[in-house]
């Protein structure tokens, strides 16, 4: 009687193997493997390096080893890094009083030429005006301003402040809509329309220096 054999038991044996079958069984040699995948590693790091020499404008000698590359690409990297800017401290400028007074009396007493049309419905009659002007730090000053002078007329800027600021009050008459009834309404409009003109030039001061010594006045 015969006995089965178990496919896991199954053992080879040489005599029983086919003459006409082919063996497939493949040998690796692992050290030769090892080393052409290292030689694979540093090929392709060369060529990264290559490539960024490249970039760089970095020469090289065809046969340059790793290191040398390497270095001359870090090299590179430095020189072409612009080095920051230093900050700049700015200091804060302290002005003395003094100087703060010196400055505010300097610009509310410059002169600004101007054409002062008076815009004040109640007050067309008026040919011009005495206006005062002032604080602690530049005191006061008075000055005639004339209205309504096309060739422009010479004004300290403080004055020039207070007519730009001053309001007045002017009425008009309203109808309602539906009764028809009309009502007198207020509102407040600049008093004072101002036309800033350019400065005189050279020529210009001379002649108005010369008409107001002809004339005895002062602009």
């Amino acid at each position: 009687m015969s006995k089965e054999k178990s496919p896991d038991n199954d053992i080879f044996d040489p005599k029983e193997a086919d003459p006409g079958a082919v063996n497939t069984t493949v040998v690796v040699d692992a050290p030769a493997a090892e080393v052409d995948m290292a030689a694979l590693k540093a090929e392709m790091k060369l060529d990264i390096l290559k490539l960024q020499a490249d970039q760089l404008d970095v020469t090289y000698h065809p046969a340059i080893g790793i290191d040398k590359l390497q270095a001359k690409v870090a090299a590179a990297i430095i020189a072409n890094t612009a080095p920051p800017e230093p900050v700049k401290v700015i200091e804060p400028v302290v002005e003395s009083p003094i100087a703060r007074n010196a400055r505010l009396r300097k610009e509310a007493f410059r002169l600004v030429r101007v054409v002062v049309n008076n815009m004040n419905p109640i007050r067309t009659t008026v040919e011009g005006e005495y206006l005062t002007a002032g604080n602690s730090v530049v005191g006061s000053i008075t000055k005639y301003v004339p209205f309504h002078v096309e060739a422009g007329f010479h004004i300290p800027h403080i004055i020039y402040e207070q007519l730009r600021d001053r309001m007045c009050q002017t009425f008009h008459t309203v109808k309602d809509r539906v009764t028809g009834v009309e009502s007198s309404k207020t509102r407040l409009i600049h008093e004072f329309n101002i036309i800033i003109l350019p400065p005189l030039t050279e020529e210009e001061m001379k002649e108005l220096a010369r008409r107001q010594a002809a004339s005895h006045s002062i602009d």
